[in-house]
């Protein structure tokens, strides 16, 4: 317990991630009602990205949080998928995301935290 009679728990966590490139392809045949069975192809990436996130809990019952990412979606351009003889696909102009979260904690009883934040894409 503080000067002030709060309860000190004093938690603090920083957490960094990155996140690679992740590129995935799926392959194989799709039954229809007709019984044919045609190939059916596509691959897609998962978007790298970067991630920093911060947590501050000076007493047991309040709490601050700040949280920053990047995400790379300009990384996806086209996406093919192959049915049969057939390939579609669309060009796309996605734009890099990024955000910044802040926000507050209070704890009103043992089993309830309320949370109060502000976040900007």
């Amino acid at each position: 317990m503080n000067r002030d009679g709060d309860n000190v728990s004093c938690i603090r966590a920083v957490a960094c991630n990155e996140r690679a490139l992740l590129c995935i392809e799926l392959s194989g045949s799709v039954i229809t009602p007709s019984l044919l069975e045609p190939n059916l192809d596509t691959y897609f990436d998962l978007p790298q990205g970067a991630n920093v996130s911060l947590f501050q809990e000076p007493t047991t019952e309040k709490g601050f949080r700040f949280d920053a990412g990047w995400t790379n979606w300009s990384h996806f351009d086209f996406q093919p998928l192959t049915i049969g003889p057939i390939t579609v696909g669309g060009e796309r102009d996605w734009s890099d995301t990024t955000r910044v979260m802040t926000g507050t904690a209070f704890r009103s009883t043992r089993n309830m935290t309320l949370e109060r934040g502000r976040s900007s894409a």
